[in-house]
């Protein structure tokens, strides 16, 4: 592998997308990965005086990274109700995807290990 152009860096389709099975829903949600400026846009939008929520983020990841069905900030306080298996499952899709959060990607992935 030799080394990349900027041109190709900037060309590069790294933006994917996936379809994540949810059996708790009974259906699937299709993910995007983040951009990094979304992810500095997320983590600006979660913090709080000074002070990064993780719940907020986490939620405001889901919304920005499902893209069907499409949620809204709205359904902020909706999502919280939701199941964490389910949540978490979609999240850690997410999460890996992008590359970000490695910590909070290796929280869930203990929490909800693969197959489960």
């Amino acid at each position: 592998m030799g080394r990349l152009s900027r041109e190709q860096i900037l060309s590069a389709p790294d933006i994917v997308e996936k379809e994540v099975d949810v059996p708790e829903w009974g259906g699937s949600v299709l993910v995007r990965t983040l951009t990094k400026a979304k992810q500095i846009a997320l983590r600006k939008q979660a913090t709080v005086n000074g002070q990064l929520d993780d719940e907020r983020l986490e939620v405001f990841v889901f919304i920005a990274g499902v893209i069907e069905p499409a949620f809204s900030p709205e359904d902020y306080d909706a999502l919280k109700a939701k199941s964490s298996a389910a949540m978490d499952r979609v999240l850690m899709e997410i999460y890996r995807g992008s590359g970000i959060l490695k910590e909070e990607a290796g929280k869930i992935e203990r929490a909800f290990p693969a197959g489960a």
